[in-house]
Formats: structure tokens, C-alpha cells, sequence
């Protein structure tokens, strides 16, 4: 790395670790996003138990809810691995 006239060795090393600092931001953005992915298919899982041992219109409607829940997570964490380039090979459909 070169040093310009005006350039400090600090502000050289700030820009050095941005690219990791903005790296480990993307990366907790798409681990939140696959956490909140997986919490809702557990959910709609267990949403689809409690109506197979009980099925009733409520029952029901929290698999719709459910359901959704996982649809809407799902298209998030696509966007977020989509939105930074990184292929989604974790989750094939």
C-alpha cells in the first residue's frame, strides 16, 4: 500500500478495515435473515402438527399464517443474499 503526500498511515488502515467492517455487516444481515427463515418454517411446522391432531378452522388459519409468515421470511433472505451478489445455493427450492 502507498502513502500520498497528504495521507496518513491512519486513514490508509481505516480504509483497509472498512471493507471488513461493511463484509461483517452484510454477513449478519443475511444471518438474521436466514434465522428468521428458519424460525417461521419451524413455526409453520408446528402449525401444521396442531392441525393434523386437531383439525378446526382455527387450526387452520394459523397454517395460513404461518404459511405466509414463511413465504414473506423467505423472499427476504433471497433479497438479502440476491441484493449482495452471493449465489442463494443454500436454498434451493
Amino acid at each position: 500500500m502507498r502513502f500520498g503526500k497528504n495521507e496518513s498511515k491512519g486513514l490508509a488502515m481505516i480504509e483497509v478495515i472498512d471493507p471488513e467492517a461493511e463484509l461483517f455487516a452484510v454477513a449478519e444481515q443475511v444471518d438474521l435473515a436466514e434465522n428468521a427463515f428458519y424460525v417461521a418454517l419451524a413455526r409453520r411446522n408446528e402449525a401444521q402438527i396442531a392441525y393434523l391432531r386437531e383439525p378446526s378452522v382455527m387450526t387452520r388459519e394459523a397454517v395460513e399464517v404461518a404459511t405466509t409468515a414463511e413465504a414473506v421470511a423467505r423472499e427476504i433472505l433471497d433479497a438479502e443474499v440476491g441484493w449482495h451478489g452471493w449465489p442463494a445455493f443454500a436454498l434451493q427450492r
